[in-house]
């Protein structure tokens, strides 16, 4: 599946050993970045699928920190119910909202906003 275009994960090759149903493709695009292939685009068998999905619903939820998926715009689009301890906010009032930024301290936000658009680079 790998060919040279597709980017891995520094710490994810063809022989690290991965859950059943993971799906380990990636798509790059045009501009470089990569897509994660959703699964009705591989031929992982569903139950395969779900299966895996359940797994990271729990971890997502149970892991006892807080976590975060943000967008490009700094947008936080998924938060964990250990966010909604953390900030006293409910998951419906970040979740496409809030950007990350607002619950960084003002002497750290320019540094983390650097890191964010290096990552996104």
């Amino acid at each position: 599946m790998s060919n040279e275009k597709t980017k891995h994960h520094p710490v994810c090759d063809d022989t690290t050993p991965r859950f059943p149903g993971t799906v380990s493709g990636v798509e790059p695009e045009p501009s470089g970045e990569q897509r994660i292939l959703h699964p009705s685009e591989t031929n992982v068998p569903q139950d395969h699928t779900s299966t895996s999905e359940n797994m990271y619903r729990t971890i997502f939820e149970t892991t006892g920190t807080a976590i975060i998926v943000i967008e490009g715009d700094k947008t936080i689009s998924m938060a964990n119910s250990e966010l909604e301890k953390i900030t006293g906010f409910k998951k419906e009032e970040v979740e496409g909202k809030k950007k990350w930024t607002e619950f960084i301290a003002a002497r750290d936000l320019q540094r983390l906003i650097g890191y964010h658009e290096l990552r996104r680079k």
